[in-house]
């Protein structure tokens, strides 16, 4: 027994000593990749990293990879001898860098997405005090804002970009709005001095309101979420991308059980040879019994509203009293990446916020078979969701020990981590394989932008960043994407940047891989289906982040012990005591403020940006319902005139509600050159007959008018035999 005892501490320690070397060489490569890559700027200047020739010059290899090299060795020796110059060496070689770049950079988005990273590097690293955060937040985004959203001079590889600005109007209202009501707050707070150690003041609210707060949320989320969703079918604004493709695939699974449809490339396939979303199954038994457009446009609403159900446990799980766990739930549901996810109508995506927050409850909660089960429907949404199961996989292995992150004992998180990472790895490369000999190819050219070595395709991303790290950040915090980041991080109340462990940080990946490394503008737009499984793992680090002060802080409430020599003299003990008591308590309780107004930072933009926003989107629907929009009912009936068996090319904003038709095409996308049977019938709207490139060929193949069928707004054309 004495001998199996030693032999598993032998085990463990040998276990522990290397992990400690493995994470001593990772640091030591970052910080010299930091210094070799500001020592690159300054030498070859800002330019060079945005040549036309490549991403990655014969410069950056012959100059970055033997000064990674040189630099990692020397700070691995300096770590040996017990230099103290490699002290908080991470920090200092990030402030290096970022001050480089901040000063040659032409982008004022990039010094504000600079000044991000440092705060959340400074708390990583230093374990610096938050007490005045929240003002130094306000206004040097206020700054930022205000001052230089217009002096913004694009480099040349980034000049097709959309012109967003900085941060959005939204993103300034619900900052104005968050300072007077925090003021308001911390005043009554100094002026109720009616105890002598006053509570704080989200305590003395009753917690009837934070009830009633959840409640209002929820219903504004169903409600709101609902009513643009159908009013986009109502009014004929929801196109064949994607409502209409998913509209005719229900139909299609309820008849033959198989994902097909003639909508999405102009012929009938599956739409598993595009993506692999085996989840799409699970509302099928629904389709059934409502078969029509709105039963997959309100699932949506139900989907997203369901994450409140794993967010209340994880609250749980993590500690928290019963109002905090209210606001939180809250919150999730006002959450601008989750509540305006589905405002281009269905996709497949939808699916990945509650699944997700599941997976990390069970994991959290210790439920091998919970586990096991949303790790696979994660899987089953698309093949790329395996970034998300290997984002949550990464952060178990490495933080097995992490109490809140999994009950789970070591050995066994670290083995659960590594069967996830495994299967995920294993789904994703069968299905790539599948698409690429079966399917019409993963879609991999959203990142060409930063794929420096075309050969290896995606692989290729990773020595680009390594390589040529400033191209990267000018990437990621390009003016376009500063405004939608804002609008992440004030939602969030710049909580996730106050993380302080390591394994957490891999919970960033998805939002960085998904929506800020690619160029295409709907992976960083806050109402598309890109922000769902990205916004969530955010919010669960935002959670995490949250429950670690929160156990901090009430760590620190017990009032300080005398001092001994106050013990020794109690005549000192009258004089000293207030004094040596009064600092460690002003600073925790100034803590404790300033994590509160943090989650009220969250709380008031989420719910500012998300009714402004709202707002904004339902302006143009209300007009086109109002000014534009046929009679719903009238031109429904028309097109149910409309042989269900015949071959429809059809305006894409009608397809939604021919989806039910076998055949049917596009007709922007219909390829008239094709050796097939010619359409017995096209549908169009009279408003946009110059969209329709092919409108003579229409005509000249014998296609009429059929006035019965037509309306002022609807023009129905049969070809005569």
């Amino acid at each position: 027994m004495g001998m199996d005892s030693t032999f598993e501490q032998h085990k463990k320690k040998r276990y522990e000593q290397n992990g400690y070397y493995i994470s001593q060489f990772v640091s030591a490569l970052i910080q010299a990749l930091l210094l070799s890559q500001a020592l690159f700027l300054v030498i070859a200047g800002h330019d060079a990293n945005f040549d036309e020739s490549g991403k990655i010059s014969t410069f950056h290899c012959a100059f970055i990879i033997p000064a990674v090299l040189f630099l990692t060795a020397l700070i691995l020796f300096a770590r040996y001898k017990k230099l103290r110059v490699v002290n908080r060496l991470t920090f200092h070689a990030w402030l290096i860098y970022s001050t480089t770049l901040a000063a040659m950079t032409p982008q004022a988005s990039v010094v504000l997405g600079v000044f991000l990273i440092t705060v959340a590097v400074a708390f990583y690293t230093r374990r610096g005090e938050i007490g005045y955060l929240p003002f130094y937040v306000y206004f040097i985004v206020m700054f930022t804002a205000l001052i230089l959203r217009d002096g913004n001079e694009l480099p040349f590889y980034l000049q097709s970009l959309p012109n967003f600005p900085i941060v959005f109007d939204e993103t300034i209202i619900s900052l104005m709005i968050h300072l007077p009501i925090m003021s308001i707050a911390l005043a009554w707070r100094e002026l109720d001095r009616s105890v002598k150690r006053p509570a704080p003041l989200g305590e003395r609210i009753p917690l009837h309101v934070y009830r009633i707060l959840l409640v209002v949320f929820l219903l504004f989320h169903v409600i709101a979420q609902g009513w643009h969703l159908a009013l986009r079918i109502r009014v004929f604004a929801s196109s064949t991308y994607d409502m209409g493709i998913f509209t005719q695939m229900y139909h299609y699974m309820s008849r033959t059980g198989l994902p097909l449809t003639t909508l999405e490339r102009d012929m009938l396939l599956s739409h598993f040879k595009v993506h692999l979303s085996p989840i799409l199954y699970a509302l099928l038994p629904l389709f059934k019994l409502f078969p029509s457009a709105w039963t997959i446009q309100m699932a949506q609403v139900f989907l997203t509203a369901s994450g409140i159900i794993p967010v209340y446990l994880m609250t749980k799980q993590y500690g928290l009293g019963k109002k905090a766990r209210l606001v939180w739930t809250s919150l999730y549901l006002l959450l601008p990446g989750i509540f305006f996810g589905s405002f281009y109508d269905f996709h497949e995506n939808v699916f990945l916020a509650p699944i997700l927050l599941f997976l990390v409850y069970f994991i959290a909660k210790g439920s091998l078979a919970g586990t096991a089960v949303f790790t696979l429907l994660a899987l089953m949404v698309k093949e790329d969701a395996f970034l998300y199961v290997a984002t949550v996989a990464l952060s178990l292995l490495f933080g097995s020990k992490d109490r809140k992150m999994t009950t789970f004992a070591r050995k066994k998180a670290t083995a659960l981590a590594i069967g996830m990472f495994v299967v995920g790895a294993i789904w994703f490369t069968t299905a790539l394989i599948y698409l690429a000999n079966h399917g019409m190819g993963a879609m991999t050219s959203r990142l060409n932008n930063l794929i420096g070595i075309p050969k290896l395709g995606l692989l290729s991303v990773i020595p680009t960043v390594f390589l040529n790290l400033t191209l990267f950040m000018e990437t990621i915090f390009v003016k376009s994407k500063m405004g939608y980041i804002m609008i992440a991080m004030t939602s969030l109340g710049f909580i996730p940047l106050l993380n302080r462990k390591f394994h957490r940080l891999f919970l960033w990946i998805p939002f960085i891989a998904i929506n800020l490394m690619s160029n295409y503008e709907y992976q960083y737009c806050v109402d598309f289906q890109y922000n769902y499984g990205s916004h969530a793992l955010l919010f669960v680090l935002a959670l995490l982040t949250y429950a670690d002060y929160v156990k901090e802080l009430q760590g620190k409430r017990q009032m300080p012990r005398h001092g001994t020599a106050c013990i020794r003299n109690p005549s000192l003990t009258k004089q000293r005591t207030p004094l040596l008591n009064s600092y460690p308590r002003i600073q925790t309780s100034l803590k404790r403020t300033a994590v509160s107004s943090l989650l009220l930072l969250a709380l008031v933009a989420s719910s500012v940006q998300t009714t402004l926003i709202l707002k904004k989107q339902m302006k143009p629907l209300n007009r086109i319902a109002r000014q534009y929009a046929p009679s719903y009912t009238e031109t429904l009936a028309l097109l149910d005139r409309i042989p269900r068996d015949s071959i429809v090319v059809a305006d894409g904003l009608l397809t939604v509600h021919l989806a039910d038709i076998e055949q049917l095409y596009d007709a922007i996308y219909y390829d008239w050159e094709k050796d097939r049977p010619l359409p017995d019938y096209i549908v169009l709207r009279r408003g946009a007959m110059y969209c329709y490139e092919h409108y003579d060929t229409m005509l000249l193949s014998g296609f009429r008018e059929v006035e019965d069928m037509s309306s002022a707004w609807l023009l129905v054309m049969k070809r005569d035999h």
